[in-house]
């Protein structure tokens, strides 16, 4: 039961209905996830300027998550899992990548459900980190007119960028494999 100063954060996604029950279905909503950042990319001309890292895909449930990765794990070459901000992440190696503007996504990023928030499950951002430096990246993209707000996290800063049905660009510093390699696998 909800408390009246409970906060309940409702995010949007791109559904594919709470549970991945299809590989083939998986794939065609996954790139077209990645597909709703084309037109910033092109606007802004981006192609040449980050690349792609992973795609995200938030659970509604703890049962939602446990079903998804039981579904994928033989789709995937491995998979590492970890505790980040009170849920467990799902790191997958997928065998077969997911196209992108950005250039060819290979991880999937699975997410349980955070305690004391509400989301409607599925694809909800794509992560890409930039070819040059960092800060230069951002302040130019700034430059060029592109919203972009900043987000701390205990475990990395962000910033994301909002696009089509509250899809998130969400650039990084690095690549999340690495990230992981460099602080969980010391």
């Amino acid at each position: 039961m909800q408390k009246p100063n409970d906060k309940v954060v409702v995010v949007k996604a791109v559904s594919l209905r709470n549970r991945i029950d299809d590989i083939g279905r998986f794939y065609i909503e996954a790139e077209g996830a990645a597909k709703q950042i084309d037109g910033l990319v092109n606007r802004y001309n981006l192609r040449e300027f980050l690349r792609a890292d992973h795609i995200g895909y938030k659970c509604d449930s703890s049962e939602s998550f446990e079903n998804n990765r039981w579904f994928l794990e033989p789709h995937a070459e491995y998979l590492y899992q970890s505790y980040i901000s009170g849920r467990r992440i799902a790191i997958m190696k997928l065998k077969k990548a997911i196209p992108s503007i950005l250039g060819t996504i290979n991880f999937l990023e699975l997410s349980d459900l955070k305690s004391g928030s509400q989301v409607v499950g599925g694809f909800d951002h794509m992560e890409a980190y930039p070819v040059l430096s960092y800060d230069d990246t951002i302040s130019d993209m700034v430059d060029k007119g592109i919203e972009i707000r900043k987000v701390e996290r205990p475990h990395h800063t962000t910033h994301d960028i909002v696009v089509d049905n509250a899809f998130i660009l969400r650039l990084t510093q690095e690549a999340l494999i690495e990230k992981i390699k460099r602080t969980e696998m010391k």
